[in-house]
């Protein structure tokens, strides 16, 4: 199993292309990309929900209040 760990703040410009790009590469038949939303204000989990609809093996995780990439990473670390 591969695990992308994608923490995610105010991302939603570039996530949409980010996990995209993931999937279009991925060679293992096994993979699964977790993003963890930062507490976001902009729609970085709508777009994130809109990819799940589309593709397997993405997981969200969202934090309850801002707390900086390395909380994020963190949080991801615990579900793999």
């Amino acid at each position: 199993m591969l695990s992308v760990l994608m923490p995610a703040y105010n991302a939603e410009k570039f996530i949409a292309a980010a996990i995209d790009s993931i999937v279009v590469q991925r060679t293992y038949a096994d993979i699964e990309i977790l993003v963890c939303d930062d507490c976001s204000t902009d729609s970085t989990a709508h777009v994130v929900r809109e990819k799940m609809k589309i593709f397997d093996g993405i997981k969200l995780f969202s934090l309850e209040k801002n707390q900086g990439v390395s909380a994020a990473r963190n949080r991801l670390l615990t579900e793999i």
